[in-house]
């Protein structure tokens, strides 16, 4: 390698990296001994002026911090050689593979080894939000994460580090790794939340070993299940936490860092013992809690599902508002339950699913929740803060769904004895429907079809209105879910009524042209010829009084042409003893010929 001479306490030992923002080289530190790694940049050859001062920011922010997860800041200068302005950087170097080599060495992380890297990297984070300003790294990944001999985790290179002020959003450089960086960092919108995205991804990465940008996506989240045995995925403590870490929209991730790690570092739940169950209000026998009858499962539904499945995903978007569009989000449930949400819990309701539906500025956000026989449905409105329960029976040719109360309306939660009323009224309600099968088993999506077909779009064109009052329907029923959804055909009687409007109309056309446009049109060619066949009789007119006075020249007057365009013709012949020249044309010749 050619000798480079960087500063004469400094000796170059090897080039180990390379970026937009210059050369890095590992050197010793002649007086100590100690090995450095010295950060070069070319302030001729760059060509964009933003790289020299993400130098200088990260300079100055390795300068003001004191982490033992952090390269520690050692100098700083400039140097000028030959006309040339290199600006140069030496901070610790640190001993160990960066994750990414680690992955193609060892392999994927187990899911204690996914736990303890997140635990440090979370405390590493902790430590640089809770900096005033925050200082947020933009692009933690693989390749900026070193594990030292002894397992700890440092992360370095911090040329895309950013100081959040109070009060500021957007604006700032788009800088980071595609596949570790959220939707806000992308627009210049960077925050602590971002850099809890990109660990998430990273850690992601690790634990299953294939890079995010490869990852499915499934309903715009990293669907890293996919990617691993489905009892090690259901096992594995990390997943739902790299899961929450990395949802799309900054609201559903964990607030903080400082969180993040509260979640991680909670005790494992286990299945409380029947004795310590919490006492639920008690229900009338073969009510929502207890199974007491046949019921249909919802996927003996698919066939008819699956087609629609497809139009739903067509509606479904990341977080953000599509101006202009219908998008439905699917969220998960949020960390900490609102008092609605607690009290289905206790009375044993398990979590189905949450949307939001966004048209334009307008959101309204639904949570769903089935009855432990799952008999029931419990939809909540968090807008308005309102649930309604709902039971859904199949009764062979349609489904029907019925709510608790007979005008459908839902009702607040306002004391602890509210929703237990509604529960007990609800199974008077549907007792009297016994020869009647409930459908379990629905998800979000197919209970939402069912329950408002305006959630989802596409599914107003196979549903069925069988109530109307006045223009609007007051009730859907959709065709029985066990066969695929088909397009309302014509009739033949449709058709005949069709022909018939149609002959019906076009003789209406004949009659109004016939009767009212055909006379305009001949009174109006009648009025055009009137004025020159006027002009033409006072022709005749004059020619004929001048007969009777004599004093008509010696002509003759050929009768009028029958156009009206012309008035008439005069041929005048000359006098009788006027010589007429004679044209006598000459003998043609042989030769002519």
């Amino acid at each position: 390698m050619k000798e480079v001479v960087l500063h004469k306490d400094y000796e170059v030992l090897e080039q180990i990296g390379r970026g937009s923002q210059g050369t890095t080289f590992k050197a010793k530190h002649t007086p100590s001994g100690a090995l450095v790694a010295i950060k070069v940049m070319d302030v001729g050859a760059v060509s964009d002026w933003k790289d020299v001062e993400l130098f200088e920011r990260e300079s100055k922010a390795l300068e003001s911090l004191d982490h033992p997860a952090i390269p520690d800041y050692i100098d700083a200068w400039t140097v000028e050689e030959g006309g040339s302005l290199q600006m140069c950087l030496a901070q610790e170097f640190v001993e160990g593979l960066n994750l990414r080599d680690e992955l193609s060495k060892g392999g994927r992380w187990s899911d204690e080894q996914a736990l303890d890297a997140l635990e440090q990297l979370l405390q590493i984070l902790i430590y640089l939000h809770d900096r005033v300003p925050p200082v947020i790294h933009r692009d933690v990944k693989p390749n900026n994460i070193i594990r030292r001999p002894d397992g700890q985790i440092v992360l370095v290179d911090f040329g895309a580090v950013q100081t959040q002020r109070a009060g500021t959003v957007g604006g700032s450089t788009v800088i980071g790794t595609p596949g570790y960086m959220p939707m806000e960092q992308v627009i210049g919108q960077a925050g602590p939340r971002s850099d809890l995205y990109a660990l998430g991804a990273t850690v992601g990465h690790m634990l299953t070993g294939v890079e995010p940008s490869k990852i499915p996506l499934r309903n715009n989240r990293f669907d890293f299940r996919s990617q691993m045995d489905a009892p090690v995925a259901d096992a594995s403590r990390a997943l739902p936490i790299i899961e929450r870490l990395t949802q799309p929209s900054k609201e559903d991730r964990f607030q903080s860092a400082r969180e993040a790690l509260l979640a991680l570092q909670a005790p494992a739940p286990k299945p409380p013992a029947p004795s310590d169950k919490p006492s639920s209000p008690t229900l009338p026998a073969g009510g929502p809690g207890q199974r007491s009858r046949p019921v249909r499962h919802a996927s003996e539904f698919d066939a008819w599902f699956e087609p629609m499945r497809a139009l739903v995903e067509g509606v479904k978007a990341d977080g953000g508002v599509i101006k202009g569009k219908h998008a439905v989000v699917d969220r998960p449930l949020p960390a900490k339950l609102n008092p609605q949400q607690q009290e289905l819990v206790d009375f044993g309701f398990q979590f189905v699913g949450r949307q939001t539906s966004i048209v334009d500025s307008w959101a309204q956000t639904f949570s769903l929740w089935s009855s432990p026989d799952g008999t029931v449905y419990a939809l909540e409105d968090e807008v308005k803060g309102t649930i309604g329960l709902f039971t859904i029976f199949d009764d062979d040719t349609k489904l029907e769904l019925i709510p608790a109360s007979d005008d459908g309306g839902a009702f607040r939660l306002r004391d602890k004895g509210r929703l237990s009323w509604n529960l007990i009224h609800f199974h008077e309600r549907i007792d009297k429907e016994r020869e009647r099968k409930p459908v379990v088993g629905l998800d979000m999506d197919r209970f939402m079809l069912l329950h408002n077909m305006s959630w989802y779009k596409p599914s107003r064109y196979v549903f069925i209105t069988s109530e109307t009052s006045g223009d609007y329907p007051t009730w859907y029923s959709p065709v029985r879910l066990s066969q695929p959804p088909t397009m309302p055909s014509l009739n033949r009687e449709t058709v005949a009524l069709g022909a018939v409007l149609s002959m019906v109309m076009a003789a209406g056309v004949f009659l109004l042209v016939s009767l009212v446009f055909f006379p305009m049109i001949l009174y109006s060619i009648y009025k055009s010829r009137q004025p020159g066949r006027q002009h033409h009789h006072d022709g005749l007119k004059a020619i004929a009084k001048e007969r009777r006075e004599g004093t008509m020249a010696a002509r003759t007057v050929l009768p009028p042409l029958t156009s009206p365009v012309v008035d008439h013709v005069v041929w005048t012949l000359p006098p009788a003893d006027a010589e007429v020249p004679q044209f006598i044309p000459e003998a043609v010749s042989a030769k002519t010929l």
